[in-house]
């Protein structure tokens, strides 16, 4: 009798686990892009170099070995970096307005909301 019953709270603790295995979590997509224009007092600045640094949510900086990519800034005044992961990143650029050098940086945070999208971002840039 005391067989029959532990195989019956076996046979339901099994099923109980087996039922009750959680979901495998999705990889996340880095299916995210932004494209960015940096400006100085509203007016575009030209081949200025834009630093992106991942999973901060503080000023890395300028030391931009620091930074995970960059790119320079087209002669319309924007750069777009493609392939993003959600999260939390920073934002820095520096570049010469045709006076004087200038730089600014910015935190962003992409979400699930920015899935799929192309997501456009102003960084002021100033002396």
């Amino acid at each position: 009798m005391k067989r029959i019953f532990y195989f019956i709270i076996l046979a339901w603790l099994t099923a109980a686990a087996i039922s009750c295995q959680k979901e495998k979590p999705q990889p996340a997509l880095a299916n995210i892009s932004i494209q960015i224009e940096v400006q100085d007092n509203s007016v575009p600045v030209t081949n200025a170099l834009v630093f992106l640094k991942a999973s901060a949510i503080e000023f890395p900086g300028a030391n931009t070995t620091v930074y995970d990519r960059s790119d320079t800034v087209s002669s319309v005044g924007t750069v777009t970096l493609d392939s993003l992961f959600r999260g939390n990143y920073y934002l820095y650029s520096a570049g010469f307005d045709g006076t004087d050098s200038v730089f600014g940086s910015k935190a962003i945070v992409l979400t699930e909301a920015n899935d799929n999208q192309l997501i456009e971002i102003r960084l002021d840039v100033s002396k």
